[in-house]
């Protein structure tokens, strides 16, 4: 093997990895966008904000404290 070939395959192994981590990033920045229809099967399938209960409210007025 000539230095050439060692040169090229280590250039094209640091430019797969490069891709593979700019591909990385960019999906866990912009997956909704990139990906709406798996938000909106997460969606589907998560309770309802509705349905949790809501903390107790006190009778009387902050400022009559």
């Amino acid at each position: 093997m000539t230095l050439d070939s060692l040169l090229f395959n280590a250039g094209t192994l640091f430019f797969a990895a490069w891709i593979a981590v700019i591909t990385g990033v960019s999906v866990a920045a912009f997956g909704r966008d990139l990906f709406p229809f798996a938000v909106l099967s997460k969606q589907a399938h998560a309770p309802e904000s509705h349905d949790r209960a809501e903390p107790a409210k006190s009778d009387q007025h902050p400022s009559a404290r």
